[in-house]
Protein backbone atom coordinates (compact mmCIF):
# COMPACT_ATOMS: atom_id res chain seq x y z
CA UNK A 1 0.00 0.00 0.00
CA UNK A 2 2.83 2.38 0.83
CA UNK A 3 4.50 2.00 -2.55
CA UNK A 4 1.21 2.69 -4.33
CA UNK A 5 0.82 5.93 -2.36
CA UNK A 6 4.44 6.90 -3.13
CA UNK A 7 3.88 6.25 -6.84
CA UNK A 8 0.78 8.43 -6.86
CA UNK A 9 2.63 11.15 -4.99
CA UNK A 10 5.52 11.03 -7.49
CA UNK A 11 3.09 11.17 -10.41
CA UNK A 12 1.33 14.14 -8.82
CA UNK A 13 4.62 16.02 -8.34
CA UNK A 14 5.61 15.23 -11.92
CA UNK A 15 2.23 16.47 -13.21
CA UNK A 16 2.54 19.67 -11.22
CA UNK A 17 6.08 20.21 -12.54
CA UNK A 18 4.89 19.80 -16.12
CA UNK A 19 2.07 22.24 -15.49
CA UNK A 20 4.39 24.81 -13.86
CA UNK A 21 6.72 24.61 -16.89
CA UNK A 22 3.96 25.13 -19.48
CA UNK A 23 4.57 28.38 -21.36
CA UNK A 24 0.81 28.93 -21.62
CA UNK A 25 -0.08 28.10 -18.01
CA UNK A 26 -2.53 30.62 -16.60
CA UNK A 27 -1.61 32.88 -13.69
CA UNK A 28 -4.33 31.45 -11.44
CA UNK A 29 -3.03 27.88 -11.79
CA UNK A 30 0.54 29.08 -11.22
CA UNK A 31 -0.58 30.91 -8.08
CA UNK A 32 -1.98 27.64 -6.72
CA UNK A 33 1.14 25.70 -7.69
CA UNK A 34 3.28 28.30 -5.87
CA UNK A 35 1.75 27.03 -2.62
CA UNK A 36 3.05 23.48 -3.14
CA UNK A 37 5.51 22.01 -0.65
CA UNK A 38 7.78 20.66 -3.38
CA UNK A 39 10.70 23.03 -4.00
CA UNK A 40 11.04 22.12 -7.69
CA UNK A 41 7.44 23.12 -8.36
CA UNK A 42 7.83 26.54 -6.69
CA UNK A 43 11.09 27.06 -8.59
CA UNK A 44 9.41 26.35 -11.93
CA UNK A 45 6.51 28.66 -11.04
CA UNK A 46 9.02 31.44 -10.27
CA UNK A 47 10.58 30.91 -13.71
CA UNK A 48 7.31 30.82 -15.66
CA UNK A 49 6.70 33.94 -17.76
CA UNK A 50 2.97 33.93 -16.91
CA UNK A 51 3.43 34.06 -13.14
CA UNK A 52 1.68 37.14 -11.78
CA UNK A 53 3.41 39.95 -9.91
CA UNK A 54 1.50 38.98 -6.77
CA UNK A 55 2.70 35.38 -6.94
CA UNK A 56 6.26 36.50 -7.62
CA UNK A 57 6.08 38.76 -4.55
CA UNK A 58 5.05 35.76 -2.43
CA UNK A 59 7.74 33.52 -3.93
CA UNK A 60 10.33 36.21 -3.16
CA UNK A 61 9.82 35.25 0.50
CA UNK A 62 10.54 31.56 -0.12
CA UNK A 63 12.97 29.90 2.27
CA UNK A 64 15.11 28.59 -0.61
CA UNK A 65 17.59 30.85 -2.40
CA UNK A 66 17.01 29.23 -5.79
CA UNK A 67 13.34 30.28 -5.76
CA UNK A 68 14.20 33.84 -4.72
CA UNK A 69 16.91 33.93 -7.40
CA UNK A 70 14.39 32.86 -10.05
CA UNK A 71 12.11 35.71 -8.93
CA UNK A 72 15.00 38.21 -9.10
CA UNK A 73 15.73 37.06 -12.67
CA UNK A 74 12.07 37.20 -13.78
CA UNK A 75 11.45 39.90 -16.36
CA UNK A 76 8.05 40.72 -14.83
CA UNK A 77 9.24 40.92 -11.23
CA UNK A 78 7.72 44.02 -9.64
CA UNK A 79 9.99 46.89 -8.68
CA UNK A 80 8.99 46.64 -5.00
CA UNK A 81 9.84 42.94 -4.93
CA UNK A 82 13.24 43.60 -6.49
CA UNK A 83 13.89 46.31 -3.92
CA UNK A 84 13.28 43.79 -1.14
CA UNK A 85 15.41 41.14 -2.82
CA UNK A 86 18.27 43.64 -3.15
CA UNK A 87 18.59 43.50 0.64
CA UNK A 88 19.58 39.83 0.49
CA UNK A 89 23.05 38.78 1.55
CA UNK A 90 23.25 36.30 -1.34
CA UNK A 91 25.44 37.89 -4.05
CA UNK A 92 23.80 35.86 -6.82
CA UNK A 93 20.40 37.27 -5.93
CA UNK A 94 21.79 40.81 -5.73
CA UNK A 95 23.46 40.37 -9.14
CA UNK A 96 20.16 39.21 -10.61
CA UNK A 97 18.39 42.25 -9.12
CA UNK A 98 21.13 44.53 -10.48
CA UNK A 99 20.69 43.21 -14.03
CA UNK A 100 16.87 43.16 -13.97
CA UNK A 101 15.34 45.86 -16.18
CA UNK A 102 12.58 46.52 -13.62
CA UNK A 103 14.96 47.51 -10.84
CA UNK A 104 14.52 51.13 -9.76
CA UNK A 105 17.23 53.77 -9.99
CA UNK A 106 17.18 54.08 -6.20
CA UNK A 107 17.76 50.35 -5.69
CA UNK A 108 20.56 50.36 -8.27
CA UNK A 109 22.19 53.28 -6.45
CA UNK A 110 22.15 51.22 -3.24
CA UNK A 111 23.53 48.14 -4.99
CA UNK A 112 26.33 50.27 -6.46
CA UNK A 113 27.68 50.59 -2.91
CA UNK A 114 28.12 46.83 -2.48
CA UNK A 115 31.59 45.42 -1.87
CA UNK A 116 31.10 42.63 -4.41
CA UNK A 117 32.47 43.89 -7.74
CA UNK A 118 30.13 41.61 -9.72
CA UNK A 119 27.09 43.36 -8.26
CA UNK A 120 28.60 46.75 -9.13
CA UNK A 121 29.43 45.44 -12.62
CA UNK A 122 25.78 44.51 -13.24
CA UNK A 123 24.63 47.88 -11.86
CA UNK A 124 26.98 49.54 -14.36
CA UNK A 125 25.29 47.61 -17.20
CA UNK A 126 21.70 48.37 -16.20
CA UNK A 127 20.04 51.05 -18.35
CA UNK A 128 18.07 52.29 -15.32
CA UNK A 129 21.21 53.25 -13.43
CA UNK A 130 21.36 57.04 -13.00
CA UNK A 131 24.23 58.80 -14.76
CA UNK A 132 25.62 60.13 -11.48
CA UNK A 133 25.89 56.54 -10.18
CA UNK A 134 27.54 55.47 -13.43
CA UNK A 135 30.00 58.33 -13.07
CA UNK A 136 30.93 57.10 -9.59
CA UNK A 137 31.29 53.56 -10.92
CA UNK A 138 33.50 54.88 -13.70
CA UNK A 139 35.98 55.69 -10.91
CA UNK A 140 35.64 52.20 -9.37
CA UNK A 141 38.90 50.98 -7.88
CA UNK A 142 38.44 47.29 -8.67
CA UNK A 143 41.81 46.09 -9.89
CA UNK A 144 40.65 44.54 -13.15
CA UNK A 145 38.83 47.71 -14.26
CA UNK A 146 35.74 45.73 -15.31
CA UNK A 147 33.29 47.93 -13.41
CA UNK A 148 34.88 51.13 -14.75
CA UNK A 149 34.72 49.85 -18.33
CA UNK A 150 31.07 48.81 -17.97
CA UNK A 151 30.09 52.18 -16.49
CA UNK A 152 32.00 54.09 -19.18
CA UNK A 153 30.32 52.01 -21.90
CA UNK A 154 26.84 52.66 -20.49
CA UNK A 155 27.56 56.39 -20.11
CA UNK A 156 28.75 56.59 -23.72
CA UNK A 157 25.60 54.80 -24.92
CA UNK A 158 23.46 57.30 -23.00
CA UNK A 159 25.48 60.20 -24.45
CA UNK A 160 24.99 58.83 -27.97
CA UNK A 161 21.25 58.27 -27.54
CA UNK A 162 20.44 61.42 -25.58
CA UNK A 163 20.37 63.91 -28.48
CA UNK A 164 18.56 61.50 -30.81
CA UNK A 165 15.85 60.59 -28.31
CA UNK A 166 15.61 63.94 -26.52
CA UNK A 167 16.74 62.37 -23.24
CA UNK A 168 18.19 64.35 -20.36
CA UNK A 169 21.28 62.24 -19.53
CA UNK A 170 21.54 63.65 -16.02
CA UNK A 171 18.10 62.58 -14.81
CA UNK A 172 17.31 58.99 -13.84
CA UNK A 173 14.56 57.36 -15.90
CA UNK A 174 12.08 57.28 -13.01
CA UNK A 175 11.81 60.14 -10.58
CA UNK A 176 9.38 60.29 -7.73
CA UNK A 177 8.53 63.46 -5.92
CA UNK A 178 8.46 61.81 -2.52
CA UNK A 179 11.96 60.31 -2.58
CA UNK A 180 15.08 62.41 -2.16
CA UNK A 181 17.98 62.10 -4.59
CA UNK A 182 20.42 59.47 -3.41
CA UNK A 183 24.09 60.24 -3.00
CA UNK A 184 26.81 57.66 -3.31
Amino acid sequence: MNSEFENQKRESVFSCLLLARKPNACAEVLAELAKEDELAIRFEVARNINTSAETLAELAKDEFNCVRLAVAEHRHAPEETLTELAKEEDAYICCAVARNGNTSAETLAELAKEDDFQIRWWVAHNKNTPVEVLQCLADDVYEELKVREAAAKTISQIDLLSPKMNIDPVSPKKETTDSPKMKL
